[in-house]
C-alpha cells in the first residue's frame, strides 16, 4: 500500500528518471483522448464491441499519466479536505505528485492496492430530516476512483437510456427538468410521480453490482479491482463522496430498473436523476401503477422508494404543485412555471453553517450563495428577484456570513443561468409538424 512507502525513497527513485521524456511526448490529455476515440468506436458496434475492450481497461487505469491527469482534476475541482490520512493536494509539488501517481501505479499492477478507511461525516439532510454519511476518502484514493471514472465513463456512458440524467458528461439537473416538461407539453402527461431511493448509495450491495459491471465488461482483473476500490474494509454499500459511486449507482440502477422499465412500459417515461425518480403519466391510474412498479423492480435490489404513492403522485393539471430536482413546479397558462422551495432554501442555510468547519470559509460562503442560486436558474422568471437577494443576505448572516455577492452581479448570475436553461429547453422541444 502506498502509506507503506518511503517518501523520500520514491521521491528520488531514480528508476523513473527517463519517465518525464514520455510525459511530453504522450501527455495525460493525449492518453484518454485516444482512449475516447477508442470507446467511442467500440460503442458503434453495441456490448459486443464494449466487452471488448475490457482486457484494457485496467492496465489503462493504473497508468501514471491517466492517475496524474485524475489528480490534476481533483486538485483544481475536488473537495480540498482531507480524508484520514490528512493528505491534501496542496502538500504536493508536481514532482512529487507524478512520483505518488507512478508509486499508485505500482501497487495497482501489483496487486496489493487496498483503500484506507475514509473519514466520515455526518451531513445535515434538512430540517427534522435527520443526516447521511459522506465519506472523505483519502486524496490518494481518490485519485484511483477518479482514474477509474475517466476510463469506464466514456464505455458505460452509451449504454445510459436516453431518459438517465445525473453525473453524465454534458446531461445535468437542467437536462433533466427540460426533458420532464416537454413530455408534459407535448404529450399532456401532467400526473407526475416522482420519488427517491432511500439511503441509495450506501444499500447498493456491491458484490451485486460488481456482477452487472462483469456482465458489461467481462475482466476477471478489472472487476476485482473495481470491488476492491468500492468497498474499504468494514464499508457497507456505495461510499457517498467517492467519485466512481455515482457512475456505478447510474449502472446498477439501469441494470434492475431503467431497462426493465423501458421493456414493461416503453409508453410511460421513467427520468432517472441519480436517485431521484420521476414517471410522467397521462392519467392517475397510470401513475398508481407506475408507483407499483417501481416498488416492484427495485424490490430485490436491497432499495426501496421513499414515498408513497399518495404522496408522491401529483396532478399538475389540476393545480397541483410538486416538487422535484430542488424546484416548486406547476401548471400556470399551459406552462410549467418553477419557484424555489423551503427544502432549498434549508439546503443553503446548511452548507453555509458547514462552511465554517472547512479552510477559506468567507470566500467558500461567497461562491456558495453564488453557485446556489445559478443552479435555479430556471427560476429566474417566477419569482421577486429582491425578496431572493435580501433572503440570501439575511441567510448567510444568520450563519455568520456577510461576505456574500452583490445584489446586482447576483442579478446577473442569475439571468445568464436563466439564459442557459432557456436554451437547454429549446434543444428539448419538440420539432414543428
Amino acid at each position: 500500500m502506498y502509506d507503506s512507502l518511503d517518501r523520500g525513497d520514491i521521491w528520488a527513485s531514480p528508476q523513473h528518471a527517463s519517465d518525464d521524456v514520455a510525459y511530453h511526448r504522450d501527455a495525460p490529455s493525449d492518453v484518454l483522448r485516444r482512449h475516447q476515440e477508442d470507446a467511442a468506436a467500440a460503442a458503434k458496434e453495441g456490448l459486443k464491441g464494449i466487452q471488448r475492450r475490457a482486457a484494457q481497461l485496467f492496465s489503462l487505469i493504473a497508468d501514471e499519466r491517466v492517475l496524474k491527469f485524475a489528480w490534476d482534476y481533483l486538485a483544481s475541482r475536488g473537495g480540498t479536505a482531507p480524508g484520514r490520512n490528512g493528505h491534501r493536494y496542496s502538500d504536493y509539488r508536481s514532482s512529487e505528485a507524478w512520483s505518488l501517481c507512478r508509486a499508485l501505479r505500482d501497487v495497482i499492477r501489483g496487486g496489493s492496492y487496498q483503500p484506507a478507511q475514509p473519514r466520515i461525516i455526518w451531513v445535515a439532510k434538512g430540517s427534522g430530516r435527520g443526516e447521511r454519511p459522506l465519506a472523505l476518502l483519502d486524496i490518494e484514493d481518490r485519485v484511483v476512483q477518479r482514474a477509474a471514472v475517466l476510463v469506464l465513463q466514456p464505455l458505460l456512458d452509451p449504454l445510459f437510456g436516453d431518459h438517465s440524467f445525473g453525473s453524465r458528461p454534458k446531461r445535468d439537473h437542467l437536462h433533466a427538468l427540460a426533458a420532464a416538461e416537454g413530455f408534459a407539453i407535448s404529450q399532456r402527461r401532467l400526473f407526475w410521480t416522482g420519488n427517491d431511493i432511500t439511503n441509495a448509495f450506501m444499500n447498493v450491495p456491491v458484490s451485486r453490482l460488481v456482477q452487472v459491471i462483469r456482465k458489461l465488461l467481462p475482466d476477471d482483473q478489472l472487476n476485482d479491482f473495481v470491488a476492491t476500490v468500492l468497498q474499504p474494509a468494514g464499508s457497507k454499500g456505495l461510499l457517498q463522496g467517492g467519485p466512481l459511486s455515482p457512475l456505478m449507482l447510474g449502472i446498477y440502477l439501469r441494470h434492475f430498473l431503467g431497462r426493465p422499465w423501458e421493456l414493461e412500459a416503453p409508453q410511460v417515461p421513467l427520468i432517472l436523476y441519480a436517485d431521484d425518480l420521476l414517471a410522467l403519466c397521462s392519467t392517475r391510474d397510470e401513475a398508481a401503477a407506475a408507483h407499483e412498479r417501481m416498488t416492484r423492480l427495485l424490490l430485490p435490489t436491497g432499495l426501496s422508494l421513499k414515498y408513497s404513492a399518495e404522496e408522491s403522485i401529483r396532478d399538475l393539471g389540476a393545480g397541483e404543485a410538486t416538487q422535484w430536482l430542488g424546484f416548486g413546479i406547476r401548471l400556470d397558462g399551459g406552462r410549467l412555471t418553477y419557484s424555489l422551495t423551503e427544502r432549498a432554501w434549508r439546503r443553503l442555510a446548511n452548507q453555509l453553517a458547514a462552511a465554517h468547519a472547512k479552510s477559506d470559509a468567507s470566500l467558500r460562503a461567497y461562491r456558495l450563495a453564488e453557485q446556489w442560486l445559478v443552479h435555479r436558474g430556471p427560476c429566474y422568471a417566477h419569482d421577486q428577484l429582491d425578496e431572493i437577494f435580501t433572503r440570501i443576505r439575511l441567510t448567510a448572516r444568520r450563519n455568520g456570513f456577510e461576505e456574500i455577492p452583490s445584489d446586482s452581479y447576483l442579478r446577473e448570475r442569475f439571468q445568464r443561468a436563466f439564459a442557459r436553461w432557456r436554451k437547454i429547453r429549446k434543444s428539448k422541444e419538440p420539432d414543428p409538424v
